[in-house]
Order: structure tokens, then sequence, then C-alpha cells
């Protein structure tokens, strides 16, 4: 991930930005923590997550028995027919969620509304194993932008559950999205992706529209670092639960994606700290996987 890196993350403030709630919702006693990593075709994986001898198609078979998420980046650059995501779901879990990420021709050429309507009817063949979608909006869209995504979101199923993520600053003032655009999200029923990454502190958020919520967090391949923000998350997360938060999506990034299982490991073992009692990944034994489901 280019966005945000910089070689100067030691001294940069990790602080978390203060909540903010602007339409409030009912408390849940069922929660839902969907964690994952940005793909699962990684060979490096083998011998780690995958079992020796694992072949490139049975990949997301042996990722999803240690996550149950996963942050589908590859439908940014290329749309997948409506057999390969039959494919895709029956290869998981009934627990497990995929959020794709809008195709770049939509979201940083056009925003054009039949090439959204189409992406929507292939997206929704996941049908209840579709997580939150999101859109990634580019770094120069800016707030005089905002009419040309609006006429996008007038016109999105009721049912297409869309996060948006934005990355240019003129969206926020002190941390706090601008408040023309907050009421459109909750006029259209629009969820947030909060970003934590070193770079662009000014564009970290932490407003929650409903029940549910993407948090992107990209680590510096740190341990130092990594663990102490890892920390602040589970304070907030903990936090959001007991305010109503049903279904968190939490994917983990880092500079070389190799290492994303390991920080999502981290976040595991965070969260069964509050008592979640998630399975780490490292702890299943590959010998065994087949047997598992």
């Amino acid at each position: 991930m280019e966005f945000g890196k910089t070689p100067h993350f030691r001294s940069v403030d990790f602080s978390l930005p203060k909540d903010n709630y602007p339409t409030p919702f009912n408390y849940h006693e069922d929660i839902n923590i969907y964690f994952g990593t940005p793909g699962w075709n990684q060979r490096e994986w083998i011998g780690r997550l995958y079992p020796k001898g694992c072949k490139p198609s049975e990949f997301l078979e042996h990722y999803a028995k240690r996550f149950n998420s996963i942050e589908l980046n590859s439908t940014h650059y290329a749309l997948p027919s409506k057999d390969r995501i039959q494919s895709w779901v029956n290869m998981t879990p009934d627990n497990f969620r995929f959020c794709p990420k809008v195709l770049q021709k939509i979201s940083h050429y056009g925003l054009d509304k039949e090439e959204f309507n189409f992406f929507v009817d292939v997206i929704m063949q996941f049908e209840n194993k579709l997580g939150l979608c999101f859109l990634q909006l580019p770094e120069h869209f800016s707030l005089n932008d905002f009419y040309l995504l609006e006429k996008l979101l007038i016109q999105k199923p009721k049912d297409f559950k869309l996060a948006i993520e934005f990355r240019n600053a003129s969206f926020f003032v002190n941390n706090l999205i601008q408040k023309q655009v907050l009421d459109k999200l909750i006029k259209y029923d629009i969820n947030t992706v909060i970003t934590d990454v070193a770079g662009n502190r000014d564009v970290l958020h932490s407003t929650i529209i409903n029940d549910k919520v993407i948090v992107r967090f990209v680590g510096n391949q740190d341990p130092k670092t990594d663990a102490s923000r890892l920390s602040l998350w589970q304070i907030r997360i903990d936090s959001w639960f007991k305010k109503g938060l049903k279904d968190l999506y939490f994917f983990c990034h880092q500079p070389n994606n190799i290492y994303s299982i390991d920080l999502g490991s981290d976040f595991i073992q965070s969260m069964n700290e509050l008592g979640a009692n998630l399975e780490d990944p490292f702890d299943i034994d590959l010998e065994v996987q087949t047997s598992l489901f």
C-alpha cells in the first residue's frame, strides 16, 4: 500500500481521534468480529498458513480456516465471473464474509452509473457471504467533487451494503467528516471505512454511522509501534461494542503483505484479551486442517 507510507513512522502521533456517532443505534448482544487480510494468493504462506504441497486453487479453502473475512482487493482491478464467485462461496464456511472493493474503473475513472449497476449485479452473487462492499476514492477526489459521488449513491440498491473510504483531507475538519457529507451518507445508508495509516493522519477519523464499520489497519512491519497501535484499537473497539456496534470488519495490511497474517494473529490475540474467543490462525495444525470442516 503506497498511500500513507512514510519512513519516519516512529515519530508519528498514533493516537486515535474522538468518536463520532451521528445517529443512535441499538445495543446488540450478538456481535461479529470479521478479520482478515487483503488477499489469499500468497505462495509464501505455504508451510506457515497453508500446508506443504498446497496448490493455489486450494489457498482460499485453507485461508478460510484461519480467517473469517477477506478484504477482496482483486475486485478493484478485475471483476470475477459469477461462476468464479460461486466457487469461492462453495469453498468457504457459513460464517465467512467477502468484502469486495469497487472496481477502480468506477471509483477512480468516472463513477459511471451503468458500470456500478453491473458491478452490484455481479457482486450480489456472494449472497449471504457478502459483507460490506467498499468504495475507495482516489486521493485527488476532493469535497468539490462529492456531487459526482452522490449521483452514484442516489441509485444504490437499498439491499446493497456499501462503505466509503475518503482519502482527501478536504472531507475532514479536525478528523471529523464534514457535516454536509455526513448528512448525505446517513441519507443513503452508507457505512464508513476508517483507514489507520502512518503517513496520512489528517484523513483518519472515527465516525460510525450505523452498527457496521470497516477498519483498514496498515502496519509498518515494526513490532514496537504496531503493537502499541493495536492496543489503542483494542480499547476503542471494546468501547464501540459497548455502545452498540454489531459488525466489525478489521483488515490487516503491511508494506509487504506477506506479513499481514502475523499482524492478523496479533489482532486476534488483542481481541481475545477482551473475551472474543477467536482462534489464532497459527494455532491450527497444518497436518490436520482437512478434518476441520
